[in-house]
């Protein structure tokens, strides 16, 4: 199973673990939401840059199928939030392609779980 690394930052206190995706997607409690902050940049995931061979969703996805075929587990780089224990919104500070990632491959998979994902919009954004 694929995990991620949070730093989380409640009111109350501060760790940093691995987790399972399934703990990461768990800890919006069947209510909250994922935030993706209007400071962070669009979903550029699945366009390939000048350089490179292959994008970054073919290569994660190569390196899922090829960790599931061999039973292991991969580590996804870290991601940092911000937790709001009393709406459960979970704010990514770092991250966002990764959860953005999951986010559609899982909805694209037919995953009937709670999962929610917000995006906040820069003014400039919403003029044309």
């Amino acid at each position: 199973m694929a995990s991620t690394e949070p730093n989380t930052h409640s009111e109350d206190s501060s760790s940093k673990t691995t987790i399972s995706l399934q703990d990461y997607l768990n800890r919006l409690d069947n209510k909250g939401q994922f935030v993706i902050p209007d400071y962070q940049r669009g979903y550029v995931w699945g366009q390939r840059k000048k350089n490179e061979k292959e994008d970054s969703v073919t290569y994660l996805i190569s390196t899922l199928a090829q960790s599931y075929q061999e039973n292991k587990e991969i580590f996804l780089q870290g991601i940092t939030v911000h937790e709001v224990e009393y709406t459960k919104e979970i704010v990514l500070v770092d991250g966002q392609q990764r959860t953005t990632f999951f986010y559609l491959l899982l909805k694209y998979l037919g995953y009937d779980g709670y999962l929610q994902i917000r995006y906040e919009i820069r003014r400039q954004s919403m003029t044309t």
